[in-house]
């Protein structure tokens, strides 16, 4: 766990319960340390959880005003921009189903009403949907008649998922998924699996489809390990997980979990993510789902790696020209042309996505060739830097060794 004192406590009222001796460790605190728990909230994006739990312990605690003032202000912006993202949910649901087009809504737009129970707690910046791959093209049809514009694609974008802006009178983005993995690995998973266990229920007023619990928290940790890479935002999703598990801690499959990772190759991204949730709540994991991922030294050295992640003072941001170093100059020789097809040349399908082609294109296979030149017009530099340890190579090196180290193990499996 963390060093810090006020971080381990942000932990604790996280996911503890209350007791006598979290509230006596709150009393001690000085209004500098009450300012840093307010400011260690606002990074982890965490800061209007912390404030309705904090505001349940009524007049046991004193907080200084001001640092209350900050974290009630930043509730109540959350839950300003959530009531908008709410309300305009519910439109584009209803014309979803106007189209007879079935959606699951993923994340934030789904948590924060079907299992926080407060659309307030749980910060958003968009709202993400998860159509049919086939139904791709009527979904952006419905979007763009909502006066929502797609996004450019970069050549170089892995995720999933086309982003629709809204215009000039709506501030909430939306992102339209056809999978849940990045292209790179997405063949390992059975999406049509997922949408066979998804569930019927309503939100923003609307009949719609969300995740079975076990799917959601399957989602959760493999969105953090590999879209996130176990950034800042690990918190808030370790968060989500703990959430997910209190409510339907009685119905939840973990066989399933434990089955549905281990055959679509994503358990070491699934069970490290399970384990940083055992380790800093008190809810109950089963030993076979945490023991999974391999002996317990390995699991200890790249669990304690990822928690080193979260909770980094200063973040590194690694863009697809880090890919390429660490595809070609690899701590594992034995990998490196294996990651570099996987990671860079798709499947015809997923190439077609990338490059905007029609659905049924067999101009795809040209498009190859072109992905050659493409990464080596935007990464020539870093290229020769590999294969010439030159000084670019070796200061990535040193500062991207932990992260592509663990990225490495989750990937290989």
């Amino acid at each position: 766990m963390p060093e810090s004192k006020i971080t381990n406590l942000l932990i604790r009222l996280l996911f503890h319960n209350v007791s006598d001796e979290l509230i006596a460790e709150l009393k001690q605190l000085g209004a500098s340390q009450w300012e840093e728990l307010a400011k260690l909230s606002g990074h982890f994006q965490i800061a209007p959880f912390i404030y309705k739990r904090l505001e349940g312990f009524g007049c046991d605690i004193t907080i200084p005003e001001s640092t209350l003032e900050l974290l009630k202000k930043s509730y109540l912006l959350n839950l300003k921009k959530n009531i908008r993202l709410h309300n305009e949910l519910g439109i584009v649901l209803a014309n979803f189903n106007e189209a007879n087009l079935p959606v699951i809504v993923l994340k934030g737009a789904h948590l924060c009403e079907a299992v926080y129970g407060n659309i307030g707690l749980r910060s958003m910046s968009d709202i993400d949907i998860l159509v049919r791959d086939e139904n791709l093209e009527k979904a952006g049809e419905v979007l763009e008649y909502l006066e929502y514009e797609l996004q450019p694609r970069g050549k170089f974008d892995l995720s999933p998922h086309y982003v629709y802006h809204p215009d000039t009178s709506r501030i909430i983005p939306i992102e339209l998924h056809w999978h849940l993995l990045p292209l790179s690995i997405s063949d390992r998973m059975n999406i049509d699996a997922i949408w066979d266990r998804s569930v019927q229920m309503r939100l923003a007023g609307v009949n719609t489809l969300s995740f079975s619990p076990e799917d959601a928290i399957i989602h959760a940790a493999t969105h953090l390990a590999y879209q996130h890479r176990f950034d800042k935002r690990g918190l808030r999703t370790i968060l989500d997980i703990k959430t997910i598990i209190d409510k339907f801690h009685n119905n939840i499959d973990w066989k399933y979990i434990n089955k549905r990772s281990l055959e679509w190759r994503i358990s070491r991204s699934v069970f490290t993510v399970l384990s940083l949730t055992n380790e800093m709540s008190p809810i109950h994991i089963p030993d076979f789902v945490l023991g999974e991922t391999n002996n317990d030294r390995t699991k200890a050295y790249y669990t304690t790696m990822a928690l080193e992640r979260i909770f980094a003072k200063e973040e590194i941001k690694v863009n697809l020209t880090g890919g390429v170093i660490f595809a070609l100059g690899g701590s594992v020789p034995g990998n490196r042309l294996k990651l570099v097809i996987k990671r860079f040349f798709f499947t015809p399908n997923e190439m077609r996505k990338l490059y905007s082609l029609k659905p049924d294109s067999k101009l795809v296979f040209l498009y190859y060739i072109r992905r050659i030149f493409d990464l080596i017009r935007r990464n020539w530099r870093s290229i020769l830097s590999v294969f010439g340890r030159g000084k670019e190579y070796k200061n990535w090196k040193a500062r991207e060794n932990q992260s592509a180290v663990l990225k490495d193990w989750l990937l290989t499996e």
